[in-house]
This record gives C-alpha cells, sequence and structure tokens, in this order.
C-alpha cells in the first residue's frame, strides 16, 4: 500500500514539475517573440532541466543564435531538436539550420587563422574627411604571448591594443596608447570594441570597434559610422613614425 501511494505521488509530482516546465516554455516564447532573446534562453534552458521538448531545444538554439552565439553547443540543441520528433517541422528547421551553422563555423576557423597571422602586426587604413583632411590610421595587434596579447582561442575576454593615430597636418604627432578592450565572437566575427572617448580623455577617438572576418579586417569609424577597411602595413609606415 505504501508503495503504491509512493509511486502515485511521485507520478503526481512529476506531472507537477512537467505542467510549469510547460509554462515556462510559454513564458519563454512570449520574450521570445518581443525580441528579448537573451531572457528567452534563460527560461528555455530552465524548462529543458525539467522537461525534454524539441521545439524548445530549437527556440533555445535560436535564441543564441539570434545573440550572435555560433559553436558546437547551439549545434547540439539543434540536434537535439531534430532527433526529439524527426517528422515534425521544428525537426526539418532545426536540420536546415544545422547546415547553414556548419558554414558559420567553418567561416570562423577561417576568422581565427587571420586574427593569430595579424598577432603583433601593423595594419593600417587611410580616412578621408569631408573638410578635406585625411587620418592615417594605425592598428597593432599585440604579438602572441605578450602581456597585452588577446587570446583569440577563448574569447569572450580581455585584452590590449595599441592604436597610432597621424595627422596629414602634423606627421610627427602621434598618440600611442594601451588600453583595456573587450573582444567577442558575433556569429563568424571577432569584434573588438574600443573604450569610449570622453572630453579629457580622447584615445581612440577615431574607431568604435574593429572587426576580424573571415577575409578581412574593418574599423568602424566613430564619426560617421560606416566602414574602414585595414590593410596589413607591408610599407612600415606605422613603425617608421612617418606615414607619407
Amino acid at each position: 500500500m505504501l508503495f503504491r501511494l509512493a509511486v502515485v505521488l511521485f507520478f503526481f509530482g512529476v506531472t507537477i514539475s512537467e505542467g510549469k516546465a510547460s509554462a515556462v516554455f510559454e513564458r519563454a516564447l512570449e520574450h521570445f517573440k518581443a525580441g528579448k532573446f537573451q531572457q528567452a534562453a534563460d527560461l528555455f534552458q530552465e524548462g529543458l532541466r525539467t522537461k525534454e521538448d524539441g521545439l524548445a531545444r530549437y527556440y533555445l538554439a535560436e535564441s543564441w543564435r539570434k545573440l550572435g552565439r555560433a559553436d558546437d553547443h547551439v549545434l547540439d540543441q539543434y540536434r537535439k531538436a531534430s532527433a526529439a520528433n524527426p517528422e515534425s517541422l521544428e525537426a526539418g528547421y532545426a536540420k536546415e539550420s544545422m547546415r547553414l551553422l556548419q558554414g558559420v563555423l567553418a567561416r570562423k576557423q577561417q576568422t581565427l587563422q587571420l586574427a593569430r597571422s595579424a598577432e603583433g602586426r601593423d595594419y593600417v587604413a587611410l580616412v578621408k574627411y569631408a573638410s578635406g583632411s585625411s587620418a592615417l590610421i594605425c592598428f597593432r595587434f599585440p604579438a602572441a604571448g605578450s602581456r597585452q596579447a588577446i587570446n583569440f582561442g577563448a574569447l569572450p575576454t580581455s585584452g590590449n591594443i595599441a592604436i597610432k593615430e597621424y595627422l596629414d597636418k602634423t606627421p610627427s604627432k602621434y598618440d600611442l596608447e594601451f588600453q583595456d578592450v573587450r573582444a567577442i565572437w558575433f556569429n563568424d566575427v571577432i569584434k573588438i570594441a574600443l573604450p569610449t572617448p570622453n572630453y579629457h580623455h580622447m584615445k581612440y577617438r577615431f574607431l568604435s570597434d574593429i572587426w576580424i572576418g573571415p577575409s578581412d579586417i574593418r574599423g568602424l569609424s566613430r564619426a560617421a559610422s560606416n566602414w574602414i577597411a585595414f590593410r596589413e602595413d607591408a610599407s612600415g609606415r606605422c613603425k617608421s613614425g612617418n606615414p607619407w
């Protein structure tokens, strides 16, 4: 009798827990539809700790992708979503998302190779302004293993970057600054966010971000919010102190 009662109470508890998980999934989906992807991901994970659900796993993976996450953990959620109910609509979506994500992961490896090849090297970009003036911006990645190096193999992390900025009217004067920055993955791109300058502190006044992609390195201009293409400084203008 006691054994039967224990079994009944056990399954009753499971039913209540699964009911709570379903309610959590509903709240998570509401957050997802509202564009609150971090809150949605947190709730989908909470519900999945109690109840297995292929649709919830699909939306968990989609929430992470909306946040720019692309790694094996996301891929694993798509796999589980497609395996939970292979004939379902979400299983088909999950399989297609897996295919696309595998392409992103391949491009991430290309980005990582470019980032590591840039270590210890100068990159340069020429910026033209509406006033007619121009600036040569030199961006130096710290050498691998140095105290300032960015650990590209374990992002997100903190690092240091040196910026030299030359104005064409005063080529003998330049700023050389080291500052902590935040480097993160966003899909197949490494985004390096530079500190915001202020009235008393004008470091990084030209650039807000550096983005390393599978095939190029770009900077985002603070003034015009447009992209600036960087190339390796093969001529050594940055190191010489004379951009011209």
